[in-house]
């Protein structure tokens, strides 16, 4: 059997999208299937059913934590939908990324978050690890002994951890 490509749906206020672009890219070139609104949607497309149709379908929801998508009204209902439907099927979908500095929701409070504001890189091969189902010990220890601080270091880590480019 085929192994399922990773890929992820990236929540987040359009007030962060130069992070969030950056960070796409990034999944992108290490072999992450992104949902990204300006990569998906064309001129027409109806947000809420395009939208909608993502969260329903994608592996992980990214849910890009600051105090612009904490305040965001759009970025909940779509929080509260990958939510759902993780309710639903008894797995991990929402996935918090910390961005900038901010108290979380309620509800991903008690989670563990990928941390982009201190430590981009290794938060970086931590989530793109986790999205290729490689072993957490491995990313740990590939991350402890390389301490990655460039794209490259990220790919050295993932390679160690057990990752093959396709």
């Amino acid at each position: 059997m085929a192994k399922k490509q990773a890929q992820i749906f990236l929540c987040h206020s359009h007030a962060d999208k130069p992070f969030v672009r950056k960070l796409a890219g990034h999944l992108s070139d290490l072999g992450v299937r992104v949902w990204l609104d300006e990569w998906e949607l064309e001129p027409g497309d109806s947000l809420h059913g395009c939208i909608g149709q993502a969260l329903q379908t994608v592996a992980n929801v990214g849910v890009v934590l600051s105090p612009n998508s904490v305040a965001s009204r759009w970025c909940q209902s779509e929080l509260e939908q990958a939510l759902t439907r993780e309710k639903s099927t008894g797995g991990k979908i929402a996935i918090p990324l910390l961005h900038r500095r901010v108290l979380p929701p309620p509800f991903l409070a008690g989670r563990l978050y990928a941390d982009f504001s201190r430590y981009y890189f290794t938060a970086l091969a931590q989530l793109t690890g986790l999205l290729h189902g490689l072993p957490v010990r491995e990313i740990a220890d590939a991350v402890a002994h390389r301490k990655p601080k460039s794209l490259d270091d990220t790919i050295d880590c993932l390679e160690a951890a057990g990752w093959k480019r396709v």
